[in-house]
């Protein structure tokens, strides 16, 4: 098992990595609270990414419409 826990470590640290060089690229270097996104975890830069590509959706255009 601490084979397996060593890969996913891994992936989680390089995804970690992406994560923040996506952020960067648009612009966002702190969270909504104000944390250095160099400080956030995994999870936490996924929740970040996740929202600022739903703040870049323009709901103006009929398909990306919501009603």
């Amino acid at each position: 098992m601490g084979i397996l826990f060593d890969k996913v470590k891994r992936s989680q640290d390089s995804l970690r990595q992406d994560y923040i060089a996506q952020l960067l690229v648009k612009g966002i270097t702190h969270d909504r609270n104000g944390t250095s996104i160099h400080d956030l975890g995994y999870y936490e830069l996924r929740q970040e990414l996740a929202a600022a590509e739903f703040r870049n959706v323009n709901t103006e255009t009929l398909e990306n419409g919501f009603f």
